[in-house]
């Protein structure tokens, strides 16, 4: 966002995005006109990704014992997580990309001091996933912050790729509320 001179932006991230956009608050709230979590993992102030999701009982998701700072995920425990929803073409696409997944960030204790700020905020709550239930997008969705507005999609984790018209549908609609509400 510094790089490219961008003076207001919606943010949007995914997944494991749930700890990086409370950072990215910290550092630039006043240019961001909106944040979106998309079936993010916002785990309680201090807490590590691995504890929030033992502590919602996904022990299948507990830190691997590897210290390489890195975990290859097993293609079909991928295929069952991130294509529940998909046909067979998008499920190849997913998965000819799966890289190892980055576990360092995931040890380290959760600072949600950005979302203290007034940037408005919104969670797309993905009601098939098979990483995030939906009563645990749910507690993420509370750990946003107040007045956290909540969007229902009938898809699984990786919205992105098996409903992308509507997961599209819904962010320019944040995108568009937002719009109006700094014209204002």
């Amino acid at each position: 966002i510094d790089a490219s001179g961008l003076p207001r932006v919606v943010l949007v991230g995914h997944s494991l995005a749930g700890i990086t956009i409370p950072r990215v608050l910290e550092r630039i709230a006043p240019r961001v006109a909106h944040a979106v979590f998309v079936s993010c993992c916002i785990p309680n102030e201090g807490q590590t990704v691995f504890e929030a999701l033992a502590a919602e009982g996904r022990a299948d998701l507990e830190a691997p014992p590897d210290p390489s700072g890195s975990a290859s995920i097993d293609p079909e425990a991928a295929r069952a997580w991130f294509c529940s929803d998909m046909d067979e073409e998008q499920t190849r696409f997913v998965l000819e990309r799966l890289v190892p997944e980055a576990t360092g960030p995931m040890r380290e204790p959760t600072r949600l001091a950005g979302l203290r700020s007034p940037v408005p905020r919104s969670y797309v709550k993905l009601l098939g996933d098979a990483v995030l239930s939906p009563a645990m997008q749910d507690g993420f969705a509370r750990n946003a912050g107040p007045g956290c507005r909540v969007h229902e999609l009938d898809a699984g984790h990786n919205a992105m790729v098996s409903r992308p018209r509507e997961l599209a549908a819904i962010l320019n609609g944040i995108l568009n509320a937002s719009a109006e509400g700094e014209q204002r």
